[in-house]
């Protein structure tokens, strides 16, 4: 019985430290600054992110790299400016392309 429970406490113990050692290199990895500003693209929209901003590494793939870049602002401005959307599970996340080419 105690060999269960051990064995039990054991692989909780094991999965929460890697739950929170992966939430930790998440946030905290990897992250970079602009150097310089770089003009995003969203659609219809364009807008800029200015240099010294800090990007928050995701992942790499097909020669382009996918950061994160957070934003805060005041609750009540928020609320004004957003609307939620469905999450398209066919296309995935929508990104913001920057104008290199």
């Amino acid at each position: 019985m105690w060999k269960t429970i051990g064995t039990l406490f054991l692989f909780i113990l094991f999965f929460v430290s890697g739950y929170l050692v992966a939430s930790w290199n998440f946030v905290y990895g990897t992250t970079y600054v602009l150097t310089e500003s770089i003009v995003l693209e969203s659609g219809q929209a364009v807008g800029e992110l200015p240099a010294g901003t800090e990007l928050h590494y995701q992942s790499m793939a097909h020669g382009e790299i996918d950061y994160y870049v957070f934003v805060r602002m005041p609750l009540k401005k928020s609320m004004e400016i957003r609307k939620k959307v469905e999450v398209d599970t066919y296309n995935g996340i929508k990104r913001l392309k920057g104008g290199f080419e």
